[in-house]
């Protein structure tokens, strides 16, 4: 692997309401397959937002909590 590769990386949550809900990922990342897992132990049931933003993509997912 390459390190000139690499890219800025954030991935966020955000409830329905546009607020913060969790920082999952804010570094700097080889341009590879990664898989990510998220622990929504925590979280309360409802809809929230994944915003993945890197220097040249940005996504928005919406998801859905349930027990």
């Amino acid at each position: 692997m390459n390190e000139t590769h690499s890219t800025n990386v954030e991935i966020k949550i955000y409830n329905m309401q546009g607020e913060l809900v969790d920082v999952v990922l804010e570094e700097n990342k080889l341009k590879v397959n990664h898989f990510l897992y998220f622990n929504e132990d925590n979280s309360k049931m409802g809809t929230y937002l994944c915003s993945f933003k890197t220097e040249t993509l940005k996504e928005t997912k919406r998801f859905v909590v349930m027990r």
